[in-house]
């Protein structure tokens, strides 16, 4: 039987990750799950809260006291701000009219 997809992820990928202390797996209670924000409809609190806290206005506070902080405006304003142009785009840029 071929193995699938995740499976090979897990074998490969996560758990020598895990195992050698690279990633943390944590057990997320659905009302602390940012991401159900991507994946149905939310309404009142939980739209206002997961959206603060995705826009960097609100920690997100974990049920073991963990505090992860999401506002990455201070780092992103001393950040440089370069235009990388792939150069098959810049053939196509020079050729465009003014």
């Amino acid at each position: 039987m071929p193995l699938s997809k995740v499976t090979l992820f897990w074998s490969n990928m996560a758990n020598p990750a895990i195992r050698d202390k690279v990633v943390c797996v944590k057990k997320i209670h659905t009302d602390a799950q940012i991401a159900d924000i991507f994946t149905k409809p939310l309404f009142g609190e939980k739209l206002r809260l997961f959206t603060a806290q995705m826009l960097g206005h609100l920690p997100r506070v974990h049920e073991d006291g963990s505090t992860i902080n999401m506002d990455y405006q201070p780092l992103m304003e001393n950040m440089k701000r370069e235009v990388c142009i792939k150069p098959a785009y810049q053939k196509i840029l020079k050729n465009l009219p003014p």
